[in-house]
């Protein structure tokens, strides 16, 4: 036990070791300059104007998505597991949501 008159121990610094060399940054070269014909993306010439065609995509994700839940939901329901069935039922809810949103007030 202490004394109240003793001095604390100092711990002895442990050498620490130098730290890696730091990278510098180079600047980045422009797209242009690396390739001056080509565009950074080769699809950009053939995009949709509208947005309709990712809605209509996004659905049929998400349709996909409710389909593979509730399937997996029924086996894990009829193998006894009803807490993954309750999962999966869940994120079947959710794309059904996605599907068939409510119309806003």
């Amino acid at each position: 036990m202490k004394n109240p008159g003793d001095k604390p121990t100092l711990i002895p610094a442990v050498p620490v070791q130098p730290s890696a060399p730091k990278l510098q940054n180079k600047p980045r070269s422009s797209p242009q300059g690396r390739y001056p014909n080509n565009r950074r993306s080769g699809h950009s010439q053939n995009r949709n104007s509208g947005n309709s065609g990712r809605q209509h995509q996004r659905r049929n994700q998400a349709s996909d998505q409710y389909n593979k839940y509730i399937n997996l939901a029924k086996e894990a329901a009829s193998s006894g597991d009803d807490i993954t069935a309750e999962t999966n039922y869940q994120h079947a809810e959710h794309y059904h949501r996605i599907m068939n949103p409510e119309p806003t007030v």
